[in-house]
């Protein structure tokens, strides 16, 4: 029997979906789902990893009493250990390790109990790192930059909620990335990756700079970290800088001043 294969460039299969989405064939979830299929191979762990200024680590040499503590207030089961600073991560410490110990008042040596850190650069596709994460039975791994220095961490949820969408666990916050004041004005959270914004925003903010979140394209466009309250043009869009933590960058707001198709990319 003769035919024909039909074959399909990824563009006119994304335009096929935004179709089916907009023409009522397939339902919100079902478009983001497959959606994020179609992502789901060229997306690198950079793009989804917890930056290292928002892991919560524990000191090596911390006393055992504190250690408790820092398990009750942070909530997750598993937490990385640093020796000294961030960039030097020694190990993963299980909940389940250590609250016995602490239980029986036991000593709590964390150098006896934490486990060999499993460390993966920031280029490895997310689909690659989700096979090992399964082969090798571990939720989580630390992101290391070009030069050997810590950029963040991420976890086999992390991995999964990039297919699903967010796993609210008894731990997490939900709180949404973008905030829509109005039709043109939006609050962002500036440590999200640009990837995610865009899904919220009227036209996209560019994916191709020497960055991957909000905090990192402001920095491009103010040419330093910007102070709360400073203000800039940028490609179609008044940024404001609305608050700042150290020196990180935590929201901004995006107010529209013109039309998508008057935009212009920077780069």
């Amino acid at each position: 029997m003769g035919g024909h294969e039909a074959h399909h460039s990824s563009e006119e299969l994304q335009y096929l979906l935004d179709q089916g989405k907009e023409s009522g064939a397939l339902e919100t979830n079902e478009h983001e789902l497959i959606k994020n299929v179609f992502d789901f191979n060229d997306r690198v762990v950079k793009n989804i990893m917890v930056p290292r200024t928002k892991i919560s680590g524990i000191e090596l040499n911390t006393p055992h009493k504190e250690v408790l503590d820092i398990i009750i207030r942070e909530g997750y089961s598993r937490i990385p250990v640093y020796d000294e600073t961030i960039d030097k991560i020694v190990g993963i410490v299980h909940a389940k390790d250590i609250l016995p110990l602490l239980a029986e008042n036991k000593e709590c040596v964390l150098r006896d109990i934490i486990r060999k850190p499993y460390f993966i650069p920031e280029t490895k596709k997310i689909n690659d790192l989700l096979s090992e994460l399964q082969l090798k039975r571990i939720q989580i791994a630390i992101v290391l930059d070009e030069f050997g220095g810590t950029a963040g961490m991420v976890t086999a949820e992390d991995i999964v909620e990039e297919l699903v969408g967010d796993i609210q666990d008894e731990y997490d916050e939900e709180k949404p990335i973008v905030e829509k004041v109005s039709a043109n004005e939006f609050i962002i959270d500036a440590t999200a990756s640009i990837y995610d914004v865009n899904e919220y925003l009227p036209h996209d903010l560019p994916e191709d700079g020497d960055y991957d979140t909000v905090a990192g394209l402001v920095s491009e466009i103010f040419g330093k970290i910007p102070d709360v309250g400073e203000a800039s043009d940028f490609n179609g869009y008044v940024i404001t800088i609305l608050k700042k933590a150290d020196q990180n960058v935590e929201s901004v707001k995006l107010e529209l001043v013109i039309n998508s198709e008057d935009a212009v990319d920077i780069h």
